[in-house]
């Protein structure tokens, strides 16, 4: 009986090691990536995009005008606003934005051919 606790015992400090080395040794989570974030809203691609993130408002540029919203100033809520433009180097760490109800027809064809990309000053 005492061979069969032993046993017992050290199968279960050998499972708990296992799982503590395994827990251990686990590699890290990798960083999201993208290929593109044009097209998401904001709060949508903030999480694939650095901390450090300058972020332009096109409205007038593209649009003609601010909107109702009022131009992007990091209080609206970031649903509310589509990336139109991002510079291709992650690095980079600019994107554009224009109010989501904005974004159709023409804005979004131009959008997603990167035709805005330019105008940020990051990308040039």
């Amino acid at each position: 009986m005492t061979r069969l606790r032993g046993g017992i015992a050290t199968v279960a400090l050998v499972s708990i090691l296992g799982l503590w080395v395994t827990a251990c040794s686990s590699p890290p989570e990798p960083s999201p990536t993208y290929t593109s974030v044009v097209g998401k809203t904001l709060l949508e691609a903030r999480p694939l995009l650095p901390n450090s993130l300058k972020i332009y408002d096109l409205s007038i540029p593209i649009l003609g005008e601010v909107g109702e919203l009022g131009g992007y100033n990091g209080g609206k809520p970031e649903g509310l606003w589509m990336v139109v433009a991002q510079c291709p180097a992650i690095d980079a760490g600019a994107v554009a934005v224009i109010p989501t109800e904005s974004y159709t027809g023409a804005v979004r064809a131009k959008a997603e051919s990167g035709e805005y990309n330019s105008m940020l000053l990051e990308c040039q």
